[in-house]
């Protein structure tokens, strides 16, 4: 393996980082959306369920899909720091192994 090699390898993994933390990133934006599209779908259930009590209904449901959207937000941002800690762990893996094939391929022969 030449050192044009190892520099495209070391690339390849930063890529693969860049695209961890993208999709950690993706992840969460994703997650957020469907907080609030779920958010807004228990509201307009919740006011549909009795016309005699729209403005208390309303209510109510903003309240609980105020709630409920904080409550997805929380988990999504949760999750979405799980991916990230994760490929930020998988970063020095991957340079350590590559650091470790050249040591072996290179300097041990």
């Amino acid at each position: 393996m030449g050192i044009e090699e190892i520099i495209v390898s070391i690339h390849d993994a930063e890529a693969k980082a860049d695209g961890i933390l993208s999709d950690a990133a993706d992840e969460a934006r994703n997650v957020q959306i469907k907080a609030e599209e779920e958010a807004e779908r228990i509201k307009k259930e919740s006011a549909e369920k009795s016309k005699k009590n729209a403005v208390l209904m309303a209510s109510n449901a903003e309240v609980a899909a105020a709630a409920k959207s904080n409550q997805r937000m929380s988990l999504g941002a949760k999750e979405a720091k799980k991916i990230y800690d994760s490929a930020l762990e998988n970063v020095p893996e991957a340079a350590e192994f590559i650091a470790r094939r050249f040591v072996e391929k290179y300097v041990d022969s």
